[in-house]
């Protein structure tokens, strides 16, 4: 596997050209092939840039107007999780749509994912207990509240 060549080296080795040196010479002094050493000069002359050309990589599988239903779907106060709105996406879409695809939109709207924390369950006669409890205490100073210990905690 090739090693990545940093925007520091790149620079440095078209400084290298500007001061007329071979692409041979330029590979002796920075340690970079030769051939990736005319790639990078190549297209430099050709960009005016050292990165990547825009354009590049693996184009979305999503169209912009159904990554914008996505969204949409994201940020609406319904409760989604992502495996129920991967399904609703395929199901209006006739598409299929990956849950990581759903969960890559999520993050790129910076949108968290968290899981609700489960209340605890009270059952009817311990909400009369602390219905009761609490009409009694409902005047008593704060400091007193520091000594309740609640049964379900």
């Amino acid at each position: 596997m090739s090693k990545h060549i940093s925007e520091l080296l790149k620079g440095k080795i078209i400084a290298y050209k500007e001061l007329n040196m071979s692409c041979r010479e330029i590979a002796k002094k920075t340690g970079v092939s030769k051939s990736s050493v005319q790639r990078i000069l190549d297209r430099y002359q050709e960009t005016g840039q050292t990165g990547r050309k825009t354009g590049t990589g693996t184009s979305s599988t999503v169209p912009k107007a159904q990554k914008d239903q996505i969204i949409k779907l994201l940020k609406s106060k319904e409760k989604f999780n992502n495996k129920r709105l991967t399904s609703k996406v395929n199901d209006e879409f006739q598409k299929k749509i990956s849950r990581s695809t759903v969960i890559n939109y999520q993050y790129e709207i910076e949108l968290g994912m968290y899981i609700s924390c489960e209340k605890p369950y009270l059952r009817p006669e311990n909400v009369k207990k602390r219905f009761e409890m609490a009409k009694t205490w409902m005047f008593a100073p704060d400091k007193d509240w520091e000594w309740v210990l609640w049964s379900d905690e």
